[in-house]
């Protein structure tokens, strides 16, 4: 609502976000908040996979109905997005380890981490449970399709930010630290690019005093889909943007063994395309070198195939999407998803929401509320 306040056509919308941040910060500072009121065990459990923003909400709202649930998480740490995909500086990580303390503290909730769901255990959920919530969020970025891209010192938005918020990608001490680098280069537009942009200019900074960092864009900044404000706020720190620009090629050392810069060529807009945004044309001869010696691609993201593996019959979209209806069912009879998992990636809140619509809608189910709709009445609308 923020972003259609009606003071934003006169200056600034009320900072609606900054608001609820303070109101959290001020509970947990003063006690709270205190556990809700619980309904008495109803003898079912639900697995929920994936404890991001929809996992975590569908958990606490199905145990405050009464149910236990196992919460599956891939990662060494429960948060899903909210830990590995973005900055300290937007969330710090104790606001979710806060968050999911509280959740754990409602009791009948079991966080199970390491543990990754394979297409042959997929199968054993939905007969060892009463229902199954898939919210394994969009983990499976897309790539420039450019040669080079393979080479150390390119890597996705995806990579770059699990391993600087997860994995101490910033200290040469650790394995998996990233290769030294003072001119970074990120491909894309969305506030994934704002986030990788800022995040890597902050590691520069902090490691060898100084950063060169470059967002990319094939279209002009009116047609960026970040938030206005995330541009703005990459932009005052020190970002640089370059638009209208695409990629050609990712060029390494004499070597192979890093990267030095990126062969890009300026494009110009034509018409609108099947979205309605207009489509950049190469425009021949402008082709020129952007130095850089770590390329961040951050052209969006999809969730991956391991639950189409398992599951044919399921139905989902071009992008591996699940397929929902309203109340976030499947058509296969027993199984949710939500989040990134039925969005093909969104936002936090929608993700949150998607979580509440099926934990009450599993709780109905569970109770012989709800039928579950035949194969004519589901009516997908992701």
């Amino acid at each position: 609502c923020e972003l259609g306040c009606s003071l934003g056509k006169l200056g600034e919308s009320i900072s609606i976000g900054a608001i609820e941040r303070f109101l959290w910060e001020w509970e947990r500072d003063h006690g709270g908040p205190k556990v809700p009121s619980l309904m008495p065990y109803s003898g079912k459990c639900i697995a929920v996979v994936g404890s991001g923003p929809a996992g975590l909400t569908a958990a606490a709202y199905l145990r405050r109905q009464g149910h236990r649930v196992h919460l599956f998480e891939a990662f060494h740490l429960p948060g899903g997005v909210l830990v590995y995909g973005i900055p300290e500086f937007r969330l710090p990580k104790k606001i979710v380890k806060n968050e999911v303390e509280y959740i754990l503290s409602f009791g009948g909730i079991e966080l199970i981490t390491d543990t990754f769901i394979s297409a042959k255990t997929i199968p054993e959920l939905l007969s060892d449970y009463d229902a199954v919530f898939f919210a394994t969020g969009a983990g499976e970025p897309t790539t420039l399709g450019i040669p080079g891209q393979e080479k150390p010192g390119s890597m996705t938005a995806n990579e770059w930010l699990t391993r600087v918020n997860l994995m101490h990608g910033y200290d040469p001490s650790y394995e998996t630290h990233i290769t030294d680098f003072k001119n970074v280069v990120v491909f894309g537009g969305g506030n994934v690019a704002m986030d990788a942009s800022r995040s890597s200019l902050r590691v520069g900074m902090e490691k060898y005093g100084e950063a060169n960092v470059t967002i990319a864009y094939r279209r002009t900044r009116e047609e960026m889909p970040a938030r206005k404000v995330e541009i703005e706020h990459a932009l005052e720190e020190g970002v640089k943007l370059q638009e209208q620009v695409a990629p050609l090629e990712i060029i390494p050392d004499a070597f192979g063994k890093k990267v030095v810069g990126v062969e890009c060529v300026r494009t110009k807009m034509g018409e609108a395309d099947a979205s309605g945004r207009r489509s950049p044309i190469v425009i021949p001869g402008s082709e020129f070198i952007l130095p850089a010696e770590l390329v961040i691609t951050a052209i969006g993201q999809k969730p991956n195939t391991v639950i189409q593996n398992a599951l044919p019959e399921i139905q989902h979209g071009k992008s591996g999407n699940l397929k929902v209806d309203g109340f976030g069912r499947t058509n296969i009879k027993g199984v949710w998803a939500g989040g990134d998992t039925s969005r093909g990636g969104a936002t936090v809140i929608l993700a949150m929401g998607d979580g509440k619509t099926a934990a009450h809608t599993i709780d109905q189910y569970l109770k012989g509320k709800w039928l579950w709709p035949t194969a004519e009445e589901f009516k997908p609308v992701t």
